[in-house]
């Protein structure tokens, strides 16, 4: 028999999930608000919260089959959904990365040759060819394919 964690929400679970749901989005539409009733009329406090409150709206507003950018994370904007594509962990929340490291460990110990945050969810394929030119521009040399 399968654990309880395991189990799929059930007609239960998905009502108490979006109670929840409801009452956070009603308490973050009322703290805004408050904010911006009690910072009316101060320049400097309104320059000083317009990123906080443009974030909160946008999450206020923003719902869960949204197409386009969607905030996930309030302290790190740049936080993306990436698809897996996998049953039981289908997405992952981060930024694509491509590191690239010589195949065989050099003198000194192992290092890093490139490194750069791929923003926008790009398809894996699609990120060797700029890898390789970046590399190429770094270290002035054409790298050879390791196939194992």
């Amino acid at each position: 028999m399968r654990s309880k964690r395991h189990r799929p929400l059930l007609g239960k679970q998905f009502k108490r999930r979006n109670r929840m749901l409801k009452i956070l989005h009603t308490r973050l539409g009322r703290l805004a608000r408050d904010i911006r009733r009690k910072i009316a009329g101060d320049p400097w406090l309104q320059e000083m919260f317009a990123i906080p409150l443009s974030q909160a709206d946008q999450l206020h507003l923003q719902y869960r089959r949204l197409r386009g950018r969607k905030l996930y994370s309030l302290h790190a904007s740049e936080v993306e959904c990436i698809g897996k594509g996998k049953a039981r962990a289908p997405y992952e929340f981060g930024c694509k990365v491509s590191v690239a490291t010589p195949v065989t460990k050099p003198r000194g110990g192992q290092f890093v040759l490139h490194a750069k945050a791929l923003h926008g969810n790009p398809y894996d394929g699609h990120t060797r060819g700029p890898a390789v030119a970046d590399i190429e521009a770094i270290t002035l040399a054409r790298p050879t394919p390791q196939h194992a």
